[in-house]
């Protein structure tokens, strides 16, 4: 091209639309461009939003196209070698007044006296530049276009020897209806991607087979579906350190979704600094709906940013408020401000604020008072006693758990307050700094509050119930860690001496916080003792101080296979502590997890998989921004994994949640986690990795994972049956002797069945005190696992025919419970996963649903086990997963294993694959 083209820009990229060169389009989205841009001197309009990928999304049809096509031009009867070039020009996007540029095409008009002879001569030159094959032209914003440049433009376009031409608009405007008028197009809607295209383009952007759910629900809402934005969220989170990788799966913890300054930079180049300061407010101070805060701002400057799209109105409840249109510039630009920027654009907007209220005391307007705490405190404000309490009281729990920490602590400190709502906000304070992991401020939370139990003249004026409380609290923050559970039982108990005259509510908080107590140190009996039948109060707020014991004795009960009594308890708590002003919201999840565990353990698997979708995706009434911080939730969805037989899964979900754990463990998740991991790694035949997951497992942590010892020693023992280790029967034993001690008959049960399996048998009176334990269960899984016990305690061992066990196999499959698959060499994880499923009689279909692959592939999967194996179709494939486990090592080995009644000689595992039926 000639020089003076080359200096307007006519080439090259717009220089506000980045380039990622892992990335491509939508496999949908680039089809449809491609099908309406193949003619050669076609014209195609692509209309949507910015930020939408129009631009990328025609560079790389036209890329395409431009590597398919010969090197020549069939028209001008020109051919030509292969150039290094790519074919394709990008017009620069309509210069704004203060650029110096008036035209899309330049300047200097001196080499034509007219648009008609100027379009020529840019023809002539993009059709000479090297001898190019069919151009494709791409002109961006040309909604944006000055009336010259739309001439020049239709000029090109209508041109006999036209480029292949790709238009870019936001709208259809009137502008564009004129360009496009009298001439053949295609238009095509470029709308914000969904979530499977959101999926697909950054999982190609960023290298992975896929992007955690989680992590690409919370991006797609915060780009709202922008390929920019999710871009940008991705590649940053990248370059940041803060994307997580693991079997293929991509993903950042919650609370780690941020983008850098330069996005904002980037979008607001084209402002002036007036603009860019007003943009810099409303990201701080939106959702905007004060009057004194609106008139502060320029209508001329205002005006402009909702022409350019930067704001609009959206409902807050019951008004407008003004917003930035696209949250992730919002928070690009809040990231990109200098700490003294912030305070200073903090400190104005409560003075406006301030201003606003005209004298009036917000105390009884919740949402103004609110919101000026809220800005007093970031800017540092010296705010009344009475404005910090209300705003505590009325929103503490249902905002951001970092700034109600905030708010917390400073009630608490405030010495205008009376020591009730101090001792109220710092146990709050302390709660909401284990939850998030600030353990300093923990700490200095716990030494106020002892400073204050100290304080003979005034904790004499702080009501029972609360004082019963903070003693509670100084021995969990003073005596753990490290945890001497003892020590902090024996002071609870003496504690609840001295209180045997106070009021029930006092009472009552000793009482259940030894029963949690109990529980979280893994004494479930004692625990249980403790609670034993204690009856549902009418008086909700004792349900509410009980919302920790009873949470425990949910999962105590699960594990005593009273799991439908279990579930309906931890639904009910799962209701009532979202109720009221003084509600424990801080066990919600808590409950939530219960009713989950409850479910899994009684053999609902839709049930289960029903209620954590219904918890998880479901409306809230409580701070929803806590339950990521609890990782109550996410441990819910590892079991509901595991009952459905999702393993790669369960071993993506752990990896992710032991990492988010590591930063916060309020609950003492870690150990129950690792167990989860090590069984799905063992299921999955990665032995090492097992195998030091279910060591982390045996290391202690007072909290929810002692509270499930018995599910989560379960979970350790089936993974050491996966594994074949030899000791399992005496691992069996042993944990089927703990739940004995323990009334845990739920568990006994489950190991006195992985005793049977490992032996093929059981003593009589172990079989005859599994027979006692089913009959007492409410739990599905119990009756087929004792069908199963009956069916394997049948075989003779004498014999050598094996037990035929595959219908009770099939059986606990559906009801969660995994028997073994025999080891076989080479398989992969994926494969290993497709095996046990097609070994249980399903079809492709159900294992492509249940595992989120296509039904071609596990077809493709199935065509390598059989080859592993030795098999050569599904039926022997069944054949080989019932195979006794005594003819196991020896196929291993390369040995030929036995007949099994009469059917055909299986080969070894290790023998030479037979030729594949077509299936």
């Amino acid at each position: 091209m000639n020089i003076e083209l080359q200096r307007l820009g006519v080439t090259g990229s717009s220089p506000v639309t980045p380039q990622f060169p892992a990335a491509r389009p939508p496999a949908r989205r680039l089809a449809q461009v491609l099908e309406a841009t193949r003619e050669v001197g076609s014209l195609t309009l692509l209309l949507g939003e910015r930020g939408n990928g129009r631009l990328f999304l025609a560079t790389s049809a036209a890329r395409i196209l431009a590597a398919e096509e010969p090197q020549g031009d069939s028209r001008s009867g020109v051919n030509s070698v292969a150039v290094a070039a790519s074919p394709v020009t990008v017009l620069p996007t309509p210069p704004t007044g203060a650029s110096g540029v008036n035209s899309v095409f330049g300047n200097d008009f001196s080499i034509a006296a007219t648009p008609q002879e100027r379009a020529n001569h840019i023809l002539t030159s993009l059709a000479s530049d090297a001898l190019r094959p069919a151009m494709t032209l791409i002109a961006p914003d040309v909604d944006a276009y000055s009336p010259g440049d739309l001439q020049l433009l239709r000029l090109i376009i209508s041109h006999p020897h036209a480029p292949r031409t790709i238009a870019i608009a936001t709208g259809l405007s009137n502008e564009v209806e004129s360009l496009m008028r009298g001439l053949g197009h295609t238009k095509l809607s470029v709308a914000p991607l969904d979530l499977q295209d959101a999926d697909e383009y950054l999982s190609t952007l960023l290298g992975v087979q896929r992007i955690d759910h989680d992590t690409l629900a919370r991006w797609h809402e915060l780009a709202r579906g922008t390929s920019y934005g999710l871009a940008a969220l991705g590649l940053n989170a990248a370059s940041s350190g803060r994307l997580q990788r693991n079997g293929g799966v991509a993903w950042v913890a919650r609370g780690d979704d941020s983008v850098s300054g330069e996005f904002a930079e980037i979008h607001t180049s084209g402002c002036t600094d007036d603009e860019r300061r007003m943009l810099e407010v409303i990201a701080l101070a939106e959702p905007v709906t004060e009057s004194s805060l609106l008139r502060s701002f320029d209508a001329t400057v205002l005006a402009r940013l909702f022409s350019l799209g930067f704001l609009s109105w959206r409902q807050h409840p019951d008004r407008q408020a003004l917003v930035i249109t696209h949250a992730l510039l919002a928070e690009s630009i809040r990231a990109s401000l200098a700490p003294t920027r912030r305070f200073e654009i903090y400190d104005t907007v409560f003075d406006l604020l301030d201003a606003d209220r005209h004298g009036l005391d917000p105390v009884h307007i919740p949402e103004r008072l609110i919101r000026l705490v809220t800005v007093g405190l970031l800017a540092d404000r010296d705010l009344p006693a009475a404005w910090l309490w209300n705003a505590f009281d009325l929103g503490v729990r249902r905002t951001n758990p970092h700034e109600a920490l905030r708010l917390a602590v400073r009630v608490g400190a405030h010495p205008d307050l009376r020591p009730q709502q101090r001792a109220v906000a710092l146990l709050e304070a302390a709660r909401l700094a284990s939850l998030i992991g600030d353990y300093d401020t923990e700490q200095l939370s716990g030494h106020a509050i002892v400073r204050l139990l100290n304080d003979t003249a005034q904790i004499d004026s702080i009501e029972p119930v609360v004082h019963a409380a903070m003693l509670v609290a100084t021995i969990r923050l003073l005596v753990v860690p490290p945890v001497d559970t003892a020590a902090a039982i024996a002071e609870l108990q003496a504690i609840e001496s001295r209180f045997t005259d106070a009021t029930p509510h006092a009472r009552e908080v000793l009482r259940a916080s030894r029963v949690y107590a109990h529980a979280g140190a893994g004494e479930l009996r004692l625990a249980s003792e403790l609670d034993d039948d204690t009856p549902v109060s009418g008086d909700l707020a004792l349900e509410w101080i009980r919302s920790s014991a009873r949470g425990s004795m949910a999962l105590i009960l699960a594990q005593r296979g009273k799991t439908e009594q279990a579930a309906s308890m931890s639904k009910r708590m799962h209701a009532l502590t979202q109720l009221g002003p003084l509600a424990r919201r801080d066990f919600v999840d808590f409950h939530a997890f219960g009713w989950v565990v409850s479910c899994c353990m009684g053999g609902r698997s839709d049930g289960a998989t029903e209620v954590w979708e219904g918890l998880a995706f479901g409306p809230l009434t409580f701070a929803s921004s806590e339950s990521h911080h609890a990782g109550l939730l996410n441990a819910a969805q590892v079991i509901v994994s595991i009952q459905n037989g999702r393993w790669s899964d369960v071993a993506q979900q752990t990896h992710q949640l032991l990492q988010e754990l590591q930063l916060a463990d309020s609950f003492g998740l870690r150990p129950f986690v690792s167990a989860a991991r090590g069984y799905a790694l063992a299921v999955l035949g990665q032995r090492e990795e097992s195998l030091a997951n279910l060591h982390l497992a045996t290391i202690p942590v007072w909290g929810v994972s002692q509270m499930l010892t018995g599910l989560c020693r379960g979970y350790q023992l089936r993974a050491h049956s996966w594994l074949g280790e030899g000791d399992v029967g005496p691992m069996a034993d042993e944990l089927a002797a703990w739940a004995a001690d323990e009334q845990l008959e739920y568990i006994e049960l489950m190991a006195l069945h992985i005793a049977c399996y490992r032996r093929r048998t059981l003593p009589a009176e172990q079989l005859q005190r599994a027979r006692t334990l089913a009959a007492g269960l409410e739990s599905a899984q119990a009756a087929g696992v004792m069908a199963h016990i009956e069916r394997l305690c049948q075989a003779d061992p004498a014999s050598a025919t094996p037990i035929d066990d595959s219908l009770e196999v099939r059986l606990l499959a559906e009801l969660g419970v995994w028997v073994p698959l025999p080891p076989a060499p080479g398989l992969t994880p994926r494969e290993r996963e497709v095996a046990l499923f097609a070994a249980l009689g399903r079809t492709s279909r159900f294992i492509a649903e249940r595992l989120g692959i296509s039904a071609r592939t596990v077809e493709t999967h199935l065509a390598h086990i059989f080859a592993k194996v030795g098999v050569q179709s599904r039926e022997e494939l069944c054949v080989w997963f019932e195979r006794h486990p005594a003819d196991l090592t020896a196929a291993v080995n390369g040995t030929v294993a036995g007949r099994r009644r009469g059917s055909k000689k299986l080969a070894s595992p290790d023998a030479a694959p037979k030729p594949l039926k077509r299936r």
